[in-house]
């Protein structure tokens, strides 16, 4: 299998935070501290799943971004989508935790040329953010035919999770897979998406 990517110039960058409205959650509780008045007790304290940006950048021009989220898959937003369409994480799921979620991928529409590269170089950011953050897990969200096209084209042995998820006004496939079993069936089926992404190589014994 031989898979082309485009050689350009533009670099990745990653921004990593928690949503705005935790930022404003943390300076009221300063402000209430301050007039010695109660702070409230919300279920978004307990978030530890910041989002990362990743955004690819050519000549000061963005091209494309992705996000992603690392933590329990059961508090991130696929996790969630599975359990509320009835399926038990634990026994049906079995993916090891942490997981690393790519959440979503927009890639500019009018550039010119191939935009392959672009989409490309944020599935290497989003694998090097797993990698870094030791998540165990990778899962994503997808129309049907880019499932098709990540396990056919690129190698990628993603399973599907569950039943198919009404999202955003879409039907998409929850898929996903141990990171470890992910990279070794890239690295057996597309060597040369193996050699972009930079995938370790497999030890084995003498």
């Amino acid at each position: 299998m031989a898979i082309e990517i485009a050689r350009t110039d533009f670099s990745v960058f990653m921004l990593t935070g928690f949503p705005s409205f935790m930022e404003t959650q943390r300076l009221e509780d300063e402000m209430l501290a301050e007039a010695e008045l109660s702070s409230l007790t919300r279920p978004s304290r307990s978030r530890q799943s910041p989002t990362t940006f990743h955004i690819a950048i050519e000549d000061g021009v963005p091209l494309g971004v992705a996000s992603s989220t690392v933590g329990p898959l059961a508090q991130l937003p696929l996790g969630l989508a599975l359990a509320n369409a009835g399926v038990d994480l634990d026994t049906a799921v079995e993916l090891p935790d942490p997981a690393c979620e790519l959440v979503s991928v927009s890639v500019d529409p009018t550039r010119e040329g191939s935009s392959s590269g672009v989409t490309e170089a944020l599935y290497r950011s989003f694998y090097r953010h797993a990698k870094e953050s030791h998540a165990r897990s990778a899962v994503v969200g997808v129309d049907p035919w880019i499932f098709d096209v990540l396990t056919e084209e690129y190698g990628v042995p993603f399973r599907v999770l569950g039943p198919p998820l009404a999202l955003l006004g879409r039907e998409l496939l929850a898929i996903g897979g141990e990171l470890e079993l992910l990279e070794a069936g890239i690295r057996a089926n597309a060597p040369e998406f193996a050699a972009y992404l930079d995938l370790p190589h497999e030890l084995t014994a003498d």
